[in-house]
C-alpha cells in the first residue's frame, strides 16, 4: 500500500511541490485586481445620482470650524504661548478626495450590497475605519 501511495502521489500534488501543506495558496493579489477591474460591475467613476448627498458628508467629515478660523486667519492659530501653522496646500489631493467620495457613493447606490476595494484608499486611520464602518471591504 506504501509504495502504490509514493507512486500515486506525485499526481496528487503541482509541479515543484516536494511535501504536503494543508495551507491555502497564497493569493496573487496582481492577478485578483485584474479580474475585478474587468469584471463589468466594476465602477471607477462614481455615482451621479448620490453626488449631491456624498459632498454633504465630506463637507462635515473633512473640514471643520477650527479649519476655517486657521485658513481665516492667515493659515495661524494662536492659543496661549502656542502657534499652529496650516501648509498652504493642507488637505487631500483632489485624487483622493474622488476616490473616498466613490466609496462613500457606492455605499449609498448600494446600501445593502457588498462592497470591496482593492486598496486602503489614503494612509488616514480614521477614513479607512469610516469606510470600514460603512461596510466597505479592503481586498488585503
Amino acid at each position: 500500500l506504501t509504495s502504490q501511495l509514493r507512486a500515486a502521489s506525485p499526481q496528487l500534488r503541482p509541479a515543484g511541490v516536494t511535501g504536503l501543506s494543508m495551507c491555502a495558496p497564497q493569493l496573487d493579489k496582481r492577478a485578483e485586481r485584474r479580474r475585478i477591474v474587468a469584471n463589468p460591475n466594476f465602477n471607477r467613476r462614481g455615482f451621479a445620482e448620490t453626488k449631491e448627498e456624498v459632498e454633504g458628508m465630506m463637507v462635515d467629515e473633512f473640514k471643520s470650524d477650527l479649519l476655517g478660523e486657521i485658513r481665516a486667519n492667515g493659515n495661524t492659530y494662536t492659543r496661549e504661548n502656542v502657534e499652529i501653522k496650516l501648509a498652504e496646500s493642507y488637505g487631500f489631493c483632489w485624487g483622493v478626495e474622488r476616490a473616498v467620495a466613490i466609496a462613500y457613493e457606492a455605499r449609498s447606490f448600494y446600501p445593502e450590497d457588498e462592497i470591496h476595494i482593492t486598496n486602503e484608499i489614503i494612509h488616514n486611520p480614521g477614513v479607512n475605519t469610516r469606510i470600514g464602518e460603512m461596510g466597505i471591504n479592503f481586498v488585503p
